[in-house]
């Protein structure tokens, strides 16, 4: 039990050399101060963890998961801002670190990850198809940290017998696939469905863009709402759909036409603004698996 908490020189020896300074040519610490004013965690007085390096110590948290919080501090020694602030190079204690992550809370992360997926995404080129930029929704889940708020909240899995190990959350992602970049995201209990999460996310699609799904997002007032606000999409569609073939300009992308009602697991709501059925074009390939 002695052992716990301590330094250990052989842990995870793959990953000792870095320094928290090569993070910053591409998370600008003007982001970061930022970040903190925003959300008014600016630190008042100077602490052995002020907010600004609390941030980069998150980041790093979530870089070296398995390292542990002694560990990782230990890491840090040699790096300039260390040997500015801690006497002696010496790190603070574990507990120090827990206390400045609570001080930090959540929102100034929240701010910094937006504002550099922001930044990174519009200094990409990104991946482009007939001049429409190219993005994708799916869904994933996430283990959380097993409290008793977080399992009011997001609740535990089923499982076959007994209780599920861990809690998770549900989340919806929206992704550029050019820099593979989450530049948006929505998440709540593991019960939520994805379809209701990827609505709440239709407001951050870029107007003009490709938006690539699999067929559990196939739910026709989501899709409409896409398509009449200016979104192309591609997704999926399971083979129970019944389709009829209208006209083949094309052998490669022919005309189909697409009827939503009765589509089983489709959570298809029909408003008195949309239609019963679309014009589609469907790549071949993909007709020609659903006729067999």
């Amino acid at each position: 039990m002695g052992r716990i908490g301590r330094f250990d020189a052989g842990l995870e020896s793959e990953c000792r050399d870095f320094v928290v300074e090569a993070l910053a040519k591409e998370l600008r610490s003007e982001w970061v101060k930022e970040a903190l004013r925003a959300t008014g965690r600016e630190s008042i007085r100077e602490r052995l963890l002020p907010a600004t390096f609390t941030v980069w110590l998150v980041i790093l948290l979530g870089l070296f998961r398995r390292v542990s919080y002694a560990n990782l501090l230990e890491k840090l020694v040699g790096s300039r801002w260390v040997t500015m602030r801690w006497a002696d190079a010496s790190p603070p204690a574990s507990s120090a670190v827990t206390a400045a992550r609570d001080r930090l809370g959540v929102e100034p992360m929240r701010h910094l990850w937006r504002r550099s997926a922001c930044e990174w995404a519009r200094s990409s080129p990104g991946l482009m198809f007939h001049g429409r930029r190219v993005q994708a929704v799916d869904g994933s889940t996430f283990k959380t940290p097993d409290t008793e708020e977080n399992r009011k909240h997001f609740g535990k899995p089923g499982a076959s017998r007994g209780r599920a190990a861990y809690l998770q959350m549900r989340a919806t992602l929206l992704v550029d696939l050019g820099p593979r970049l989450v530049i948006a995201e929505r998440h709540g209990r593991y019960s939520a469905c994805e379809i209701q999460l990827a609505r709440e996310l239709l407001s951050e699609i870029p107007v003009g863009s490709l938006t690539l799904m699999d067929r559990h997002f196939l739910a026709y007032d989501f899709l409409w709402d896409l398509r009449t606000s200016g979104r192309e999409f591609l997704v999926r569609v399971p083979r129970n759909i019944k389709q009829r073939l209208i006209k083949r300009r094309d052998r490669a992308m022919p005309l189909w036409k697409w009827r939503f009602h009765g589509i089983t697991g489709a959570r298809v709501r029909i408003s008195a603004s949309t239609a019963d059925h679309w014009l589609l074009r469907i790549p071949e390939s993909a007709c020609r698996r659903n006729r067999r």
